[in-house]
């Protein structure tokens, strides 16, 4: 059978085991290049008799996939003991033959994408932060997020929302007037900090108040378009193409990547002002800048989807890749951050059980279902929950549809934030977060 991309590390591998190479992770690593080619760097020395062996191996179908440095090193090559030490390694699973399973060490060096290799903030930082993700646009997430946001300032709470959906801006207009939409966005201090140190007369010019905020509590919004950008529409483009690009750091520390920009955003935002939580508005779907949101900033993440099989198919990728990073430290479990919310759900116990079903085969399959990699410092913690068990990440936090929020525009009708209004919808999905953000009663 002609190899693809998918069967390629399985093939690579079962040709290194068939040469007599040892492919535990303590044998060595497998780096696989921008392009997708393979080789494997040994944690010992390797024989000259046992690298022919390698190469004669590898056929004309395995052959595109392997790396024209060749398809083996020992940890006496260049290079080698940065590779073997590299900490962004992750141990991965792959098929040898007679469906023997093997975990191996993979480093995946992208040219784009590589902030989905970063390792879960372990940290949680203060204020706490709560992120609206998901698979799709067009599921409620902005609408969740304004409906939580005018809750807790209802109750005299101080806010902090931040759209980083860079390309379909919109809780900034939700939550802001345009007349309010301060000078810079979120999108100008991505472009900006790639280029010179940013002040903090700057951020401050990236902050409005909402008009939420005239009660009890208050509410300060980053958009994602500054009124620079709404002025200039023609160069908006221009900015988005450059938002994502990494900047060299000095003193040969790593590349700064879309992933450590939001992190020093959302940090010097919060250190001007004294806030009770951080809301922050993701980009929908598997981009580099939603790894940032759900991998970089040490939130509690919400997981937004719809009963369509769309979500299915989209959360079945991304648990999958998250199931693949360890836990290092169980008193700080990232996994226990993360959480389902059912947007447009049915008020009818059969539809919401039926949901819940799926959710917990999803989460069964992907996530929980995890065996300990034997040999390695990834420490073996249950994580595992019965479909019924309210605090699983799987069972689905209810938002009802309701015909008065098909067409959410608060700017034009504030009375869609108002809690008699929200409340049959939102009252379970409100009450949730709240807890999940540790907020009292101010």
């Amino acid at each position: 059978m002609t190899i693809s991309f998918d069967e390629s590390l399985s093939a690579f591998a079962q040709v290194l085991e068939r040469a007599g190479v040892d492919l535990s992770e303590q044998g060595g690593t497998v780096v696989r290049d921008s392009r997708g080619r393979l080789s494997f760097i040994a944690g010992g020395t390797i024989s000259t008799e046992v690298a022919d062996r390698v190469n004669r191996l590898i056929d004309g179908d395995l052959g595109p996939y392997v790396s024209p440095l060749g398809p083996i090193a020992d940890q006496d090559s260049p290079g080698a003991k940065r590779v073997l030490s590299d900490k962004e390694a992750l141990p991965v699973d792959v098929k040898l033959e007679n469906d023997r399973g093997l975990t191996i060490r993979l480093l995946d060096r992208r040219a784009i994408g590589a902030d989905w290799l970063h390792q879960p903030l372990s940290d949680t930082p203060a204020p706490p932060r709560l992120v609206f993700a998901s698979i799709k646009g067009g599921v409620g997430r902005s609408t969740a997020l304004s409906v939580l946001a005018a809750d807790l300032a209802e109750r005299g709470f101080s806010l902090l929302v931040v759209d980083l959906d860079l390309e379909a801006p919109g809780v900034g207009s939700m939550l802001i007037d345009r007349t309010a939409t301060p000078l810079f966005g979120s999108m100008d201090f991505f472009v900006e900090s790639g280029l010179k140190t940013i002040p903090d007369n700057f951020m401050l010019d990236c902050l409005a108040p909402s008009w939420l905020g005239g009660g009890r509590g208050r509410i300060d919004v980053v958009p994602s378009l500054g009124s620079k950008s709404l002025n200039n529409p023609a160069g908006v483009l221009a900015k988005l193409a450059r938002a994502y690009l990494e900047t060299p750091s000095p003193d040969g520390e790593p590349q700064q990547t879309f992933l450590t920009h939001a992190q020093d955003f959302l940090n010097r935002l919060t250190s001007l002002n004294r806030y009770d939580a951080v809301l922050v508005d993701a980009r929908a779907g598997l981009h580099e800048t939603t790894a940032a949101s759900i991998l970089g900033l040490g939130a509690d993440v919400l997981l937004f989807g719809v009963d369509q099989l769309q979500t299915e198919i989209g959360y079945n990728v991304l648990l999958s890749h998250l199931a693949q990073f360890p836990v290092l430290n169980t008193d700080s479990d990232w996994r226990y951050r993360l959480r389902m919310v059912q947007a447009k759900s049915e008020p009818d116990d059969a539809a919401l059980a039926r949901y819940r079903m799926k959710m917990y085969d999803l989460f069964e399959r992907t996530f929980y279902s995890r065996e300990p990699i034997s040999g390695s410092d990834i420490i073996d913690a249950d994580f595992r929950f019965s479909i019924d068990d309210g605090d699983g990440p799987h069972f689905p936090i209810p938002i009802f549809e309701d015909e008065r929020y098909r067409l959410f525009d608060p700017a034009q009708d504030r009375t869609q934030l108002t809690r008699d209004l929200y409340g049959m919808s939102f009252s379970p999905f409100v009450g949730i977060c709240t807890e999940r953000l540790r907020l009292n009663e101010a």
